[in-house]
């Protein structure tokens, strides 16, 4: 790809977004004539995708365009790969002048697998925000952590940088999956299963999405607000295993579960309210990403009703419950 330039681009960080800005990129084309083209943004340090258009753009001389990142991705990128292809081909590098993060496993910079996807964000939600591992629900040293909806294995990665014992990483989308096991391989406490969980054992279908990690049973897309706006048109399909919770359970070998985190694109729903009274009581911490409003009140009715605390609940129709069943220690005077 030329490094040649045909575009003039410049970057900043505005200060428009509330608390901290966001970064902007600024660019309008040299040429006499309109022009199509993809856009991609990659972080250099972690080669993770930051940014990229949907559809292809069509470029008009003179015009001056922009795209705009959130402070969340803003502020933790370096240096940046902007990957112009189509009419015409070219790479530039730039900065905003904030420092990246690298991803790290015992200190060396790790470079995950993850088919071209825009990772970076959940890489900075896992890593850097640490939005699973916040008051209580932390994974602590010795857990056995089950990741349920484990995408390339960046929790996955996180428990075991925490000193879980063990982690079972749940994953069934195929590219995604082969992704994840290239990435924890080399791991030996982490053992990766390339299932979807369901109400009962049978074969679903999955598509590739155009939303990076959303990609969804099709069983599930009732149980995910704005699937319509995420799930792709005529796009391959793919054929997948489901099984019951007890299934998983029993192929993974797993007899207890210290901190359980779900991420499944709406198959939240029908894992907690196929779970018997004895797998409730298997688990102490739960990190559940939900994906809309009735899948959100039935998952903190049957937290409620299983004695769990709820530590945290986003606001709206997608979002993250934290709760747990630890109670505090007890408050002694010293004498």
């Amino acid at each position: 790809m030329s490094h040649f330039s045909p575009f003039e681009i410049q970057v900043a960080l505005s200060s428009e977004e509330p608390d901290q800005g966001y970064g902007r990129l600024n660019f309008s084309s040299h040429l006499d004539r309109p022009i199509q083209i993809w856009i991609k943004l990659v972080d250099v340090t972690t080669n993770l995708g930051v940014w990229s258009c949907d559809s292809a753009w069509e470029i008009f001389p003179g015009v001056n365009y922009w795209i705009g990142l959130p402070p969340m991705l803003a502020l933790n990128v370096g240096d940046f790969e902007v990957q112009v292809t189509g009419d015409v081909n070219f790479t530039v590098v730039k900065n905003w002048g904030t420092q990246s993060n690298p991803f790290l496993i015992e200190g060396v910079p790790f470079q995950t697998c993850t088919q071209g996807d825009m990772a970076f964000q959940t890489y900075v939600e896992v890593w850097l925000d640490r939005v699973y591992h916040q008051g209580v629900v932390q994974v602590q040293p010795g857990d056995v952590v089950v990741d349920v909806g484990a995408n390339y294995g960046f929790f996955s990665l996180f428990a075991w940088s925490q000193k879980a014992s063990r982690v079972v990483a749940v994953e069934p989308f195929p590219p995604t999956y082969e992704c994840l096991r290239q990435n924890t391989q080399k791991f030996s406490s982490i053992q990766t299963l390339p299932v979807a969980v369901g109400a009962k054992s049978a074969r679903g279908t999955m598509y590739p999405s155009r939303v990076s990690g959303s990609n969804f049973l099709t069983q599930n897309e009732s149980w995910v607000e704005g699937s319509e706006n995420i799930k792709p048109v005529n796009a391959t399909r793919f054929e997948v295993q489901i099984l019951t919770w007890p299934e998983i359970l029993e192929q993974g070998q797993i007899t207890k579960i210290d901190f359980l985190k779900v991420d499944c694109e709406g198959g939240e729903v029908d894992l907690f309210q196929n779970m018997a009274s004895q797998h409730w009581d298997m688990l102490s911490k739960i990190a559940v990403e939900f994906h809309s409003p009735t899948g959100k009140e039935i998952i903190l009715d049957l937290l409620s009703a299983h004695k769990f605390q709820i530590q945290s609940c986003s606001d709206g129709g997608i979002g993250l419950i934290l709760a747990h069943t630890i109670k505090p220690k007890p408050f002694t005077f010293m004498q």
